[in-house]
């Protein structure tokens, strides 16, 4: 059967046009994505959809699916070792520094693969990703190691988080970075935009310990510090601090308790958390902030923190 040029062009500019609309109105509202809690010092670990409220353009409402999960994990440990570490005469911040590294690692749970990579002005990798964290642990207790001597250069942090991320691909749920440092950055060759679409675009939750700063405090040191705190909360993963007064001289017992208090909680929160799956009202044509809280009938548990990624991103930027 012959077609005449008319009917195919017809139906050509029909089927095209059908193309177009499926494209504009794809339909990318559900979102996947991790959320950890803690409710008075605890992870509770029987929470349902009703416990949790989303709040998106002034709607309320609850997850579709939410599902508790824990278990060995995949992180990478990034610990600064760049010139601002170094307090000539006195090695207390790089000691908390490797007392860090190696409580984190110790409380880990079973299984779980810990990688880990030193920055200055640039990254060096010590011990890839492996459930065997000996080969960590031999280098934190390494007398080369706890020289002053090799704390040198600037501080390159942004390099260092693409590096880890560049280490964890392909991505796994629960993926994490673990920065160790004193929040100083005047070194990168990539931005802080580009490492933070990095990271989002991974799915990986940031993590980091900023440790006391030392004398005289660097303004530099105070606004990575900010800025680290930001790109942490937007990930979904939250900043350990040991305080804003100037690093003591001698390590005591009570600051290396409260160092190991902090590390099994960042490694809990780590390995285990919840998965929400939502759907949002409408089709985000940009990247928007939502609010994710915990309930109960309706109203927030006080004392109750929640860590998720800040930000729902556009459908442009999900295809």
């Amino acid at each position: 059967m012959r077609v005449s040029r008319s009917f195919a062009a017809l139906l050509c500019a029909l089927v095209l046009t059908s193309s177009a609309l499926r494209g504009q109105s794809r339909d990318c509202r559900e979102h996947t994505f991790i959320a950890n809690v803690f409710d008075r010092n605890i992870v509770p670990t029987s929470l349902t959809r009703d416990n949790f409220q989303i709040n998106y353009r002034g709607q309320n409402f609850t997850p579709r699916n939410v599902a508790y999960t824990e278990g060995p994990r995949r992180v990478i440990v990034l610990l600064d070792v760049s010139g601002s570490m170094n307090l000539p005469g006195n090695s207390a911040k790089w000691k908390l520094a490797r007392l860090a590294a190696a409580d984190f690692v110790t409380a880990m749970a079973p299984g779980s693969k810990v990688g880990l990579i030193t920055f200055a002005g640039t990254s060096k990798t010590q011990a890839w990703l492996s459930a065997d964290h000996a080969s960590i642990m031999d280098w934190l207790r390494r007398d080369e190691a706890g020289s002053l001597d090799r704390l040198k250069g600037k501080t390159a942090l942004y390099d260092a988080i693409q590096s880890a991320v560049d280490q964890l691909r392909p991505t796994e749920p629960g993926d994490a970075i673990f920065v160790i440092t004193d929040g100083g950055e005047n070194a990168s060759k990539t931005g802080r935009t580009k490492t933070q679409t990095a990271i989002l675009g991974a799915g990986i939750r940031l993590f980091a310990l900023i440790l006391p700063p030392g004398t005289p405090v660097d303004p530099a040191e105070l606004s990575g510090r900010r800025e680290l705190g930001s790109l942490s909360n937007k990930t979904g993963g939250f900043v350990e601090s040991l305080g804003d007064e100037p690093i003591v001289r001698i390590i005591g017992e009570k600051i290396s308790q409260q160092l190991r208090v902090q590390m099994a909680r960042l490694s809990l929160e780590i390995s285990t958390f919840y998965t929400l799956t939502v759907e949002l009202p409408e089709n985000p044509e940009k990247t928007r902030r939502w609010d994710v809280s915990l309930v109960d009938s309706g109203q927030r548990r006080k004392g109750a923190w929640v860590g998720y990624p800040h930000e729902v991103t556009s459908c442009a930027e999900q295809r």
